[in-house]
């Protein structure tokens, strides 16, 4: 079974949706994490990659603090 593709216009309003949901949870997500988020929706990485990327960086960020 294909895959329908997203238009622009429908993973925008998918990613603001996700931040809503996240600021309703008293989370700011960040311009990266919502980048990662029309990746995966564009069918350009998978979630599995978009949560391994997402790990990376926080782990990252932590190393620096």
């Amino acid at each position: 079974m294909d895959k329908k593709q997203l238009s622009d216009d429908e993973i925008e309003a998918a990613v603001e949706g996700i931040v809503a949901g996240n600021q309703l949870a008293e989370h700011e997500p960040d311009e990266q994490s919502a980048d990662l988020a029309r990746r995966q929706l564009r069918g350009e990485i998978t979630a599995d990659e978009a949560v391994q990327q997402e790990i990376k960086r926080t782990l990252e960020e932590f190393k620096h603090d």
